[in-house]
């Protein structure tokens, strides 16, 4: 066989029986499968470093969660991650992506959910995006409205337990 570039190995490069690298044994077949040479390349993957801020919030935000994914051209989320974060600014890295573009949603309770569409990831590059989600989204409908607005008034100065 020729050379066969598997850059998504993580191998030394040389000569692998490829009947031992599935895990499939050798009895299984009439014949001796050849070796394969297998050649490191260059990456063909890249990386999307997503810092999503949660505005204008003062109190403990490690009881929520917060949900990022990534998301292809055809809006089918390829990668997602929930996170319970320590401050109002999460990093999170999303490693090992196809070139192509892509979107990055971030959602929060409280916060309105946003989108940054138009992410271009390139081969062997770590692309940043920052995604700002805005505080006062009191009901959830992903609006800041008069209902917003009215529950918050109707509980303005109330202490929890």
């Amino acid at each position: 066989m020729g050379d066969l570039p598997l850059p998504w190995l993580n191998q030394q490069a040389g000569v692998y029986n490829p009947l031992l690298y599935v895990g499939l044994s050798q009895r299984m077949f009439d014949a001796a499968a050849d070796d394969i040479n297998v050649v490191i390349g260059p990456p063909i993957s890249g990386d999307i470093d997503a810092t999503v801020n949660l505005l204008d919030h003062s109190g403990d935000v490690s009881l929520m969660r917060v949900v990022i994914e990534v998301r292809d051209a055809g809006d089918v989320v390829v990668r997602s991650a929930q996170i319970t974060p320590e401050s109002t600014t999460i990093n999170h890295p999303f490693e090992n992506l196809m070139p192509g573009t892509y979107s990055v949603k971030a959602v929060a309770p409280k916060w309105l959910s946003k989108t940054v569409n138009g992410i271009e990831v390139v081969a062997a590059q770590i692309t940043p995006v920052v995604v700002n989600l805005p505080n006062g989204d009191a009901d959830g409908d992903n609006a800041i409205t008069n209902a917003d607005l009215d529950l918050t008034t109707a509980n303005l100065d109330e202490v929890g337990n």
